[in-house]
């Protein structure tokens, strides 16, 4: 995989796991963010 001519296939191997962690972390930061919200709309 060559991004701009550099070979980036070491770097995303080995830093895979944090790309996904930090979708993970987008997607879950998202969901308790709407069902936070439509809690707070019964108390207010």
């Amino acid at each position: 995989m060559r991004i701009f001519g550099m070979d980036m296939v070491p770097g995303y191997m080995l830093h895979s796991w944090l790309f996904w962690a930090v979708v993970a972390l987008m997607v879950v930061i998202g969901v308790v963010v709407l069902v936070t919200m439509r809690q707070l709309r019964h108390w207010l």
